[in-house]
C-alpha cells in the first residue's frame, strides 16, 4: 500500500490556473491543500469535519454554498484560491488530509518582527538599504519555505495510516492518488527521499505558463533564492530586487483604491509594467522620494509621477487594470 503524490506548482492567481488544478483533483483519491502556520489541532478538527460532511449530504451543501458566497465576495487571490480548493474536495467527494502538521513555532519564520523592514528606508529613500533589507526578508522567506517543504516530505511518508483509519472504506485501494497543490516558490520534492519511511512515489507538475504570466517578480527572486541554497550575497540578485521592489512599490502607491486587494487583477500588470526596469531605476525613484520626508501620501504622489515620466503610467481604473491584464495575457 502507497500513496502516489502529484505535487502541483502553480501560480495559484486566477481562474485559469483552478481550472488546471481541478483536473488533477479529479482523478485523486485524497487532496492536499497548504495549511501554513496551523496547529495540529486545528488541522485535526478540518479533516475530521470535511469527513462527517461527505457522509451528510445535506450538510455537505451548505458548506459547499457557504465557500461559494465566500468565493464572489472575495477579491484576494491568496484566500480565494484556498476557497476554491475545499468547495472542489466536497462537489468531488475527495479526501481531505494536511501534510503541514508542526509545531507551529516551528513553521513561522523566527524573524517575522523584522518582515518588511524595508519599507521604513523605502519611505526616506535609502535605496541601498532597501535593498540589503529586501534581500534579508527574502533570506527569511526562503527559510520558512524550506522548513515547511521539509515538513511536507517528512509527512508524506507516514501519513497514509492516519489516512486509512480515518477513511475505512479506502482499505480496498492498494494504491491512493494524492494531489498536493502548492505554490511556485516550493519544492518539497527536494526532501522527500531523506524523510521516506515507505515505499513513495510522486511526480511534480509544474504549469510554467501558470508561473511565467502569474508570479510577482519577489516570488521569482525567492524561487532564484532557494535553488542557490542561499550561497550568494545581495549583490549578485541587485537587479532583481530592484524589479521586485518597483512592482511593489506600484501597489504601495495605489493603497488607497478601492479594488487594490484584487491582486488577480493587478499584480499581473504591475509585473508587465516593471518587466525591463532595475536598479538604476530604483535608485532614481528613492532620490525622489527622499524630500517627502517618509510622508505617505506624498510618498504615493512621487510614485505615480515618476511612473507617469518614464512612458509607464500605470492604470488608475480596475477597467484599466483589466485592459493592461488582457494586453499581457496576449502577449
Amino acid at each position: 500500500m502507497a500513496i502516489h503524490y502529484k505535487f502541483v506548482k502553480l501560480a495559484h492567481t486566477d481562474q485559469s490556473d483552478f481550472d488546471i488544478l481541478e483536473q488533477y483533483i479529479d482523478a485523486a483519491d485524497i487532496v492536499f491543500p497548504e495549511t501554513a502556520c496551523e496547529t495540529e489541532i486545528s488541522l485535526a478538527a478540518r479533516e475530521e469535519k470535511y469527513r462527517r460532511l461527505l457522509k451528510k449530504p445535506k450538510l455537505k451543501e451548505q458548506e459547499i454554498a457557504l465557500l461559494e458566497k465566500q468565493i464572489s465576495e472575495n477579491n484576494n487571490r491568496n484566500s480565494l484560491f484556498p476557497y476554491m480548493t475545499l468547495r472542489a474536495i466536497l462537489k468531488k467527494d475527495k479526501v481531505l488530509s494536511c501534510l503541514e502538521r508542526e509545531d507551529i513555532a516551528e513553521t513561522v519564520p523566527s524573524s517575522i518582527s523584522q518582515k518588511h523592514a524595508w519599507l521604513g528606508p523605502l519611505g526616506r529613500g535609502n535605496a541601498e538599504e532597501v535593498i540589503k533589507l529586501f534581500y534579508s526578508d527574502c533570506v527569511s522567506e526562503v527559510s520558512h519555505i524550506n522548513s515547511r517543504d521539509r515538513t511536507i516530505a517528512r509527512n508524506a511518508g507516514t501519513i497514509e495510516v492516519r489516512i486509512r483509519k480515518l477513511y475505512p472504506e479506502l482499505e480496498s485501494k492498494k494504491k491512493l492518488e494524492g494531489v498536493v497543490p502548492i505554490g511556485a516558490a516550493h519544492a518539497p520534492e527536494r526532501y522527500m527521499k531523506g524523510f521516506q519511511k515507505s515505499i513513495l512515489t510522486y511526480e511534480v507538475i509544474t504549469l510554467d505558463e501558470s508561473i511565467r504570466r502569474n508570479v510577482t517578480w519577489r516570488t521569482e527572486l525567492i524561487r532564484q533564492m532557494r535553488d542557490d541554497e542561499l550561497k550568494k550575497p545581495y549583490e549578485d540578485y541587485s537587479s532583481q530586487i530592484a524589479r521586485a521592489l518597483l512592482q511593489i512599490s506600484i501597489g504601495i502607491a495605489q493603497m488607497d483604491l478601492p479594488f487594490v486587494n484584487s491582486r488577480r487583477i493587478t499584480s499581473i500588470p504591475r509585473r508587465y509594467l516593471t518587466a525591463d526596469m532595475g536598479v538604476d531605476d530604483l535608485y532614481t525613484l528613492c532620490e525622489k522620494i527622499k524630500p517627502a520626508q517618509g510622508k505617505s501620501d506624498k510618498i504615493q504622489e512621487i510614485i505615480t509621477n515618476f511612473f507617469t515620466e518614464i512612458g509607464k503610467p500605470f492604470p488608475r481604473t480596475e477597467e484599466e487594470y483589466i485592459a493592461v491584464y488582457k494586453q499581457y495575457r496576449q502577449n
